[in-house]
């Protein structure tokens, strides 16, 4: 008996042939759509990333401001003072920590008019050997003296643009002398300073990592600062565990007026590890309202 054959169906084979056409066009698509569906997701988190970003960074802003405003009588709900030596404090808001520094500017070493053994103890104190130290502080004083004043050679500096023979009107200016750019603007700015009016520093204002460094220089400490006119630093970090927001200002407060801001800059803060943060409870800090508010940023 015979085999009987089966005949092939044309337009079954045409319709397989067009439907492996259709997957091999929707596999080509999805190749070629991957990469921009992956980069448009990534783009996504990235702007979600910045947006929260600058929420921590206006939320910063926003704490500093509060704190800058309460320096006059240094007092929270409770009576507990702030000191003003960069001693650091911390709270936290659900998942948001804040931290906070605040410093005198009659604490720091005016480089405007500090004499050079000053000088020299505060770039010691920013890790400076003696010699470096005492190169560096000859570059400052050059840099800072009218010309038609006679000042020290300068040797072993490479100072950017020249030497400016006038006072500096920001501590950034430093970073004109070249071997003073190693070092983190945050602890630049918590040194040196350019909105006293005075060559002395307060005791009780000078900050921890100073205090070492200038034991030997107590001829240029005063016991107290006149406080009509008060520059003082407000430094505030937001972060959570992925993102962080900066917040750093030079405010200046007047009796019976309120803080006005000199300068600001947002760089992170630096820890400090041999001391401690201290905890506050941030109601009794910035008040229930303001810590209900950043709640619900959290």
């Amino acid at each position: 008996m015979s085999e009987k054959r089966k005949s092939r169906d044309p337009r079954r084979d045409s319709e397989g042939f067009s439907l492996l056409v259709v997957l091999l066009t929707i596999m080509a698509i999805a190749v070629i759509l991957m990469p921009l569906t992956i980069r448009a997701k990534t783009q996504a988190v990235f702007d979600a990333s910045l947006l929260r970003t600058d929420q921590l960074d206006f939320l910063a802003e926003g704490i500093a401001t509060v704190l800058a405003a309460r320096v006059m009588d240094r007092m929270n709900a409770r009576g507990q003072a702030l000191a003003m030596n960069s001693m650091p404090y911390r709270c936290s808001l659900g998942s948001l920590h804040i931290d906070y520094r605040l410093q005198d500017q009659s604490g720091l070493i005016n480089v405007n008019l500090a004499p050079k053994p000053l000088l020299e103890a505060g770039f010691r104190s920013l890790g400076f050997s003696t010699d470096d130290a005492e190169i560096t502080t000859n570059a400052v004083i050059a840099f800072r003296t009218p010309k038609r004043r006679s000042t020290t050679g300068v040797r072993g500096l490479e100072i950017i643009g020249g030497l400016k023979h006038t006072a500096m009107e920001t501590v950034s200016e430093l970073y004109d002398i070249r071997t003073i750019r190693r070092v983190p603007f945050q602890q630049l700015s918590a040194t040196f300073t350019v909105h006293t009016q005075s060559p002395r520093m307060t005791r009780q204002y000078v900050p921890h990592a100073l205090e070492g460094a200038i034991a030997d220089e107590g001829q240029f400490i005063q016991a107290s600062a006149p406080r009509s006119q008060t520059p003082f630093v407000v430094s505030v970090k937001v972060h959570d565990a992925v993102r962080a927001g900066q917040f750093n200002s030079v405010f200046v407060a007047s009796v019976n007026a309120k803080p006005r801001i000199l300068e600001t800059w947002r760089y992170d803060i630096e820890t400090e590890g041999a001391i401690q943060a201290i905890e506050e409870d941030c109601s009794v800090r910035f008040g229930s309202d303001f810590a209900d508010a950043v709640l619900r940023m959290s």
